[in-house]
């Protein structure tokens, strides 16, 4: 955790956004959320505040951000912060049930309380065959979830390969390789990736065996968006080369 200063305005804010904030707050063991003005403490953050009855303005002035937002720039630290702040008293509880234009086209991102950083890699698999999960091994964090069998298919629709999640409250990222097999049951698809925070990042896609020559691997929308926490979106498109 990391002590910083920028005041956040939020105008024309109703009863129930307020409500919806305190409950959020609450149901993350951030207390103080009461009356008009006080302190705000939890396990990652801090922050003082003033709601003005007549204006109807919120302030907010963070004490102490999360490692993920601590490490920003001001500019971008604020926008993040503000639009968490703001999908939360819109009722969305976090940002998984927003549609967000940043984030890369696709309808929801996750927002696990304390979970910062995202990988959610996409894939288009036109390649011939299927693809089957092999074996994955973690730097950092944990996979929450992995497609078992990519499908060959003419279409262009992407589909959600995996979820690689920061551990919670942690301040190193996430990072590790997923590997999958072709349908030759010989070539091997590696996917190795690392995300901290929107300025440290990598993530690539490399074939090895016998048909890797015959397989175009293209990577799109290989930057990440920070919306509250940060997210890495890739897609990865295979064809025949």
């Amino acid at each position: 955790m990391n002590q910083l200063t920028d005041t956040l305005k939020f105008p024309h804010v109703s009863e129930t956004q307020r409500a919806n904030l305190k409950n959020y707050l609450e149901q993350n063991n951030a207390n103080g959320f009461e009356g008009n003005s006080g302190i705000v403490k939890g396990n990652c953050l801090e922050f003082e505040f003033d709601f003005n009855p007549k204006s109807d303005v919120l302030e907010i002035n963070p004490k102490i951000y999360p490692e993920n937002l601590a490490k920003l720039s001001p500019e971008i630290r604020n926008k993040a912060a503000f639009r968490l702040i703001s999908n939360i008293m819109g009722g969305s509880g976090a940002l998984n049930a927003m549609v967000l234009a940043s984030s890369n086209g696709y309808p929801s991102h996750p927002g696990k309380y304390g979970v910062y950083d995202y990988v959610i890699p996409y894939i288009v698999n036109s390649s011939g065959l299927d693809f089957t999960f092999s074996s994955q091994s973690m730097d950092h964090g944990t996979v929450s979830s992995n497609l078992s069998t990519v499908l060959n298919t003419s279409s262009t629709d992407s589909v959600e390969l995996f979820e690689a999640d920061s551990s919670k409250l942690s301040g190193v990222g996430v990072g590790g390789t997923v590997v999958y097999q072709w349908g030759d049951g010989q070539t091997i698809i590696t996917i190795q990736f690392f995300l901290n925070t929107m300025f440290t990042h990598s993530f690539t896609v490399g074939a090895k065996g016998p048909a890797a020559s015959k397989l175009k691997i293209v990577i799109t929308k290989n930057s990440p968006v920070v919306s509250g926490y940060t997210y890495l979106d890739p897609v990865i498109t295979i064809t025949p080369a």
